[in-house]
Parts: C-alpha cells; sequence; structure tokens
C-alpha cells in the first residue's frame, strides 16, 4: 500500500485512481494553489473513475454525495466543502 496526491477540480472532473483507494485527507495545497484528496492506494489494482467536488459554504448539497472535509482558506474568509459523488 502506499499513500498517493490528487488533485481535483472544483467542477469535479473523474480522477482515475486504483480501485477501492481509501481516503485519508482532502484539502487545499496553499503552494499549488489547488485542492487535493490523499489516498490509501494498492497501486497494483486496475484504476477507476472517482469525482470529487467543492462547494463553497451556502451551495447547494445533495443525496449521494459524502462530506470529507472542510477548509477555511488562507485568507480566513473562503470557507470550501469538499465532498465525494458517490451515488
Amino acid at each position: 500500500m502506499r499513500i498517493y496526491r490528487y488533485p481535483i477540480t472544483p467542477e469535479g472532473a473523474p480522477v482515475k485512481m486504483p480501485a477501492k483507494a481509501k481516503v485519508l485527507h482532502a484539502g487545499w495545497v496553499e503552494a499549488r494553489k489547488i485542492f487535493c484528496v490523499w489516498m490509501l492506494v494498492d497501486p497494483e489494482v486496475a484504476l477507476e473513475d472517482r469525482i470529487f467536488i467543492v462547494r463553497a459554504t451556502g451551495d447547494e448539497v445533495t443525496e449521494g454525495m459524502q462530506h470529507l472535509n472542510t477548509v477555511v482558506m488562507p485568507d480566513g474568509f473562503h470557507v470550501f466543502h469538499i465532498f465525494e459523488i458517490t451515488g
């Protein structure tokens, strides 16, 4: 098993990663100005698409979205919530 970091887009573009990867953390990388998820993966298994999405406080959240983390941005004002689309 290994820990890999995957950049995610706020809009929810599919991310290819080893099947059954386990989410360890989701957050903001200030130095790169991107949201990422850190996953525990088995790099030897087949890849699958997973979808992660970022919502601001006040945005709509629907059923089938699993909350992973809340991120207070470095400006201390903006707050975002990272979800995985599960259904």
